[in-house]
């Protein structure tokens, strides 16, 4: 074996891992970063409950059991049904 490649190896191990190292400290500091910002320095805009009352909307639910299954436990395809139905 050519005693140039040991050393050679080496060295490129030793920048792929520093890259590497210097990859994470920087994501690190990233996200250190945006959890700051997001956190103080533009934090999400709250609703007010004013806000709230104005969009706020009556809906009346009239149920109607007369015909329809009120509860039913197994496998519906398209209109054919297989389990239990509780009418």
């Amino acid at each position: 074996m050519n005693p140039i490649i040991l050393p050679v190896a080496n060295a490129a191990k030793h920048a792929v891992l520093r890259t590497i190292s210097v990859i994470c400290v920087l994501l690190v500091i990233a996200g250190l970063w945006f959890a700051v910002d997001k956190a103080f320095i533009h934090p999400r805009k709250q609703e007010s409950y004013q806000q709230k009352a104005d969009s706020i909307t009556n809906q009346e639910w009239n149920y109607d059991y007369s015909d329809k299954d009120i509860a039913f436990f197994g496998l519906r395809l398209w209109k054919l049904r297989l389990g239990l139905t509780v009418k």
